[in-house]
């Protein structure tokens, strides 16, 4: 689908959670909690997704996640501001233009099962996410929608991106440089920050040496609930550091 912004750079690329704790991030800076703006962010990101301002809030927090269809206006939404979202980005090219019209509200989930004859949903989902095949004749039904619906999506696309792109600056903010001073030196790790970089190195070697060599279906029955969420809170943490890293100054692609 040819966009108005196809060659515009992208903001951050990464899997959706990662994506929209990039988001979280840069939202809060430009709005303060309460505010009118934070207010307006969040209601354009539910309004798209069909959720309510509270839900986006739990979002934006990492204290929940949406699932199903939800989940894919989501990464619709996040890939229409700008982002690249891998999970978007690793479907076949057919699945991703069926998603799309489900994301853009073309039609629903619970129809698109009836169309392409799948018994429930959530076989359609594990197709989508790449975790069991799809038949060619399936294939040939979802492209052939797409093909009959790809202009409604095209308008579908440029509205949502006038009417729900957010008010916010995706660029990073400027900091002035000051040259360095003699009473000024870095802050130096405490004991506990070294404590911290020392279970990481250890986590490293045991994720390094294929502890969690699995397949997707045996990480994702592996890690249900409590030990799947602390996975996701983990990288989005992890991802914000490694953000702060590369993005200085004075790292140079090593040791600054």
């Amino acid at each position: 689908m040819q966009r108005k912004d196809d060659d515009k750079q992208e903001i951050f690329r990464g899997h959706v959670e990662e994506c929209v704790r990039h988001l979280a991030n840069l939202i809060a800076p430009q709005a303060s909690r309460g505010s009118r703006e934070l207010v307006e962010a969040k209601q354009q990101i539910a309004d798209f997704c069909g959720t309510t301002v509270q839900a986006v809030g739990y979002w934006l927090s990492g204290e929940m996640f949406p699932q199903g269809e939800t989940l894919l206006k989501l990464m619709c939404y996040l890939d229409m501001i700008g982002y690249r979202i891998i999970e978007l980005e690793r479907m076949q090219r057919t699945l991703r233009n069926f998603a799309e019209l489900i994301g853009f509200g073309i039609f629903s989930v619970k129809e698109a099962v009836t169309m392409v004859g799948y018994k429930s949903s959530s076989s359609l989902y594990c197709v989508l996410r790449g975790e069991e095949g799809v038949r060619q004749s399936k294939k040939d039904i979802m492209w052939n929608v797409w093909k009959e619906k790809k202009d409604e999506l095209q308008l579908k696309w440029e509205k949502a991106h006038d009417v729900f792109a957010l008010k916010i600056s995706f660029e990073s903010p400027t900091r002035e440089i000051k040259p360095p001073t003699a009473t000024k030196r870095p802050k130096a790790l405490t004991t506990r920050h070294t404590g911290v970089v020392n279970i990481m190195e250890g986590l490293l070697v045991l994720l390094e040496a294929g502890e969690f060599d699995l397949s997707s279906r045996e990480l994702v029955n592996a890690l249900r609930g409590p030990a799947g969420n602390t996975i996701l809170r983990l990288a989005a943490q992890l991802n914000t550091l490694s953000s702060k890293l590369v993005t200085s100054d004075q790292w140079k692609g090593g040791i600054p």
